[in-house]
């Protein structure tokens, strides 16, 4: 329901059937809700105000009715009476409560929860401020004289009826509880009944598990007569008393009669064992009192003393060696036993003659002489090595408790890290154990040393304070030096299995990486006595896509550097192209291959602890790939290597990779892989011969590769003519012998027609 008031109207009065929301919008207007439900409003003027500053006078006197009023708050206004009820109208809002907005500016209507209509007896009374008041309603105060601001969370009413003791005045018979009292009497009943001790219950002994009145008098005084008894009632006999070996002891019979025959008289003499017969004894046995028929203070005196004697161990009688008598009983067991002192010195004892015991092991006219001299086999898996380039420091620890080497034969144990700093200076460094100490030096140890356990080499580039590589060199003592000199002299390492190169995009799109990429499988080689295993990941990644360091020669001394492993195993300079490591004006650098040219890489297996494949870049370039294919042989037959030349019998050579650099190429090295002129992915030379920087070693011309190609000249010997299948290139030549008769020809294919000319 609405009101409006639009005229000089004193007095409206509007009938109240339900609760309505009612909006005022008047000035000095009077709104009275009465008994019989009728809305009044009293109205002394005729103008009506959108802001009033004098807000209307509200009057509620019918307890259930309800009038919901919202202001703007602008003016001011802090009485419920002076409010204006205009935001929302009161039409809609039926059940609904007033409460103080969010923003404490103004009055709003809310639902009541559980929807009850609520009215207030008198709306004269008015709260304070609304300020603080948001979210809170109007509600009558509890001595019901007042309205007050109440917070409402949930169904408040409902919650403060909750609250209420028993408002509904429910008896314990209606909630089916027992009467008050009941629980008292039954809890005393129940402590009566515990405090009752004179077994209530009739539990007998039996059952609570005692054992009937007097039982345990019966068993005393059956115990007590027992322990009474002193006619031996468990028959226990002397052997029981003394559980002794008859070799131990002597009866008295059996001492009466060695002293009958120590003495000479017949058996049926009787001979008293006493104290002569003590001392003609010398069987070396203890005389058991029980059996000592002598009963005088002496004899007791000079058994105890005759036993004293047997017991010494320390020979009071100072028998020799000589003397011992040694019976063959006591040889068992010992056969090829030698006697020794003991180690207290206080006995000779039957032992194995120890190798360790002997002198002059170390002489050579040992037959079995060898001063070991290196490493245990496998003591490489007891230790952990590593080179900080920051502290130049290279240290090797146990992986367990210790690790052991030898030196000049001597064992040395170490528990602890052991270590070694370098000095800034470029080039090779060699670290070895020269006795106790960690030794690094830059001169090259003698491999015919027999008194250095060698542990590791490492190049170091002082220019940009880091390292080109740190070697495994834990040669075992098993290897003599003359066998270790001879093998890595003369025979270097050797390819044992796998290591092929995969994954390759051979002649493929120069745009895409993939063209100038491949992977490494596992696989190992032998370093004279050690064998290098080479695994993906265990450290280098290898797999898919193999992650190689690229090694170059730089400056007037040639010294060493090495192009941080990435997926590419090639670097490039200058415009972008791939580069070739040249010799020029007395120094190396790096230098651009021309567009469309070809260089080579020269991969390599090696022992370094860090990155054990490794590319060597190439020392020439090349026009075409027939070129570079014949490039290849005479490269790794003679690849420039200056200091490491000294390492290169370390290391095992396993492919020579060809590629093409071009300009209009567009991945990250301008480069591609290409096949050789024979259609192979590499150049392979795992399974090849050769000592130190050899690689090839092939003396049978039918073993070589390439011989097929155009710039080979073929010779064949045959009854037949020659023909285009032994000649399929035009511009193939060759020599042919009819075997027929002495006929020797020069033979060429001219544009798929053979053609021979008769040599004389």
């Amino acid at each position: 329901m609405t009101l409006e008031l639009n005229g000089p109207i004193s007095t409206i009065t509007v009938e109240v059937t339900e609760v309505s929301v009612i909006e005022v919008d008047i000035v000095n207007s009077s709104v009275i809700i009465d008994g019989a439900g009728e809305l009044v409003v009293e109205h002394t003027t005729s103008s009506i105000a959108v802001n009033p500053t004098v807000q209307s006078e509200i009057t509620i006197e019918n307890p259930r009715s309800q009038v919901i009023i919202g202001g703007d708050g602008d003016s001011g206004v802090n009485t419920f009476d002076q409010l204006l009820d205009t935001p929302n109208g009161k039409a809609g809002h039926a059940l609904k409560a007033v409460t103080v907005s969010a923003d404490e500016t103004e009055l709003v209507f809310v639902t009541i929860p559980g929807g009850a209509s609520y009215a207030f007896d008198d709306l004269s009374d008015t709260p304070a401020s609304k300020s603080g008041k948001a979210g809170k309603g109007l509600a009558v105060n509890v001595g019901e004289t007042d309205l007050d601001y109440v917070d409402f969370v949930l169904d408040s009413v409902y919650q403060l009826h909750l609250a209420a003791t028993n408002p509904h005045n429910v008896t314990a018979a209606q909630s089916g509880a027992d009467p008050a009292g009941s629980a008292a009497t039954v809890q005393g009943n129940l402590d009566t009944h515990e405090a009752d001790t004179l077994n209530p219950h009739a539990v007998t002994a039996v059952q609570s598990g005692a054992d009937p009145v007097g039982s345990a008098a019966t068993v005393q005084g059956n115990l007590d007569t027992h322990t009474g008894d002193t006619s031996n009632p468990h028959n226990v006999t002397i052997d029981d008393v003394f559980p002794l070996d008859n070799d131990e002891y002597i009866t008295a019979k059996d001492l009466a009669s060695s002293i009958r025959d120590i003495l000479g008289v017949d058996a049926s003499d009787n001979v008293s064992v006493g104290s002569t017969a003590l001392n003609l004894l010398l069987k070396g046995k203890a005389v058991h009192p029980q059996y000592f028929n002598g009963t005088s203070t002496d004899d007791l005196a000079l058994l105890a003393e005759l036993n004293s004697h047997v017991s010494n161990v320390a020979n009071p009688h100072a028998t020799t060696f000589d003397l011992l008598g040694d019976t063959p009983a006591s040889k068992f067991g010992n056969a090829d036993k030698a006697v020794f002192v003991n180690g207290s010195a206080t006995a000779l004892q039957y032992r194995f003659i120890v190798h360790s015991d002997l002198n002059g092991l170390e002489e050579d006219d040992h037959k079995l002489y060898v001063k070991k001299n290196g490493w245990n086999i496998g003591a490489d898996s007891t230790v952990t090595r590593s080179f900080t380039p920051g502290t130049r420091t290279f240290e090797i620890a146990p992986s367990g408790a210790s690790f052991e080497y030898w030196c000049d034969g001597v064992l040395h144990t170490k528990t602890t890290a052991q270590s070694v700093v370098i000095d800034d200076l470029e080039g090779l460094w060699f670290i070895y154990f020269d006795g106790a100490t960690l030794i690094a030096s830059q001169t090259v140890w003698n491999i015919f040393d027999d008194d250095l356990a060698l542990v590791s080499y490492l190049y170091w580039d002082a220019t940009n304070n880091t390292h080109v590589g740190v070697g495994h060199e834990m040669h075992t003592w098993v290897m003599d030096p003359a066998t270790h000199a001879h093998l890595h002299l003369a025979v270097g390492s050797r390819y044992k299995d796998g290591l092929s190169l995969g994954n390759m995009d051979v002649d493929g799109n120069g745009d895409d990486a993939s063209a100038a990429r491949f992977s490494v499988g596992d696989g190992s080689f032998f370093d004279e006595d050690i064998l290098n295993v080479i695994e993906d990941g265990a450290p280098q990644p290898l797999t898919s896509v193999a992650e190689i360091p690229v090694l170059y020669r730089l400056g007037a001394t040639g010294v060493w550097r090495k192009i941080p492993a990435t997926t590419f195993p090639i670097t490039t300079t200058g415009g972008g192209r791939a580069a070739w490591n040249e010799f020029t004006g007395g120094a190396w650098q790096l230098t651009e291959v021309d567009n469309r040219d070809f260089v080579l890489m020269h991969i390599f297996g090696t022992n370094d602890l860090e990155e054990p494949v490794i590319a060597i870049m190439g020392q020439d370039e090349y026009d075409s790939k027939r070129a570079a294919r014949a490039g290849a042989e005479v490269e790794m037959q003679s690849l420039l290597l200056g200091d490491l030349a000294t390492l290169l019998p370390e290391f095992v050579p396993m492919a020579t990779v060809i590629f093409e650099t071009q300009d209009s190429y567009s991945n990250a090295v301008q480069s591609r892989v290409v096949s050789t002129d024979e259609g192979d992915d590499y150049i392979d030379w795992r399974a090849t011969t050769g000592s130190r920087s050899a690689v090839s070693g092939v003396t049978d011309h039918a073993l070589l590769t390439g011989i097929t190609g155009n710039d080979h000249v073929k010779h064949t010997e045959t009854a037949a003519a020659p023909t285009t299948t032994e000649y399929p290139n035009d511009g193939d030549c060759g020599f042919h012998k009819d075997t027929t008769g002495p006929t020797y020809y020069t033979v060429c294919n001219f544009g798929g027609v053979i053609k021979k000319a008769l040599l004389t």
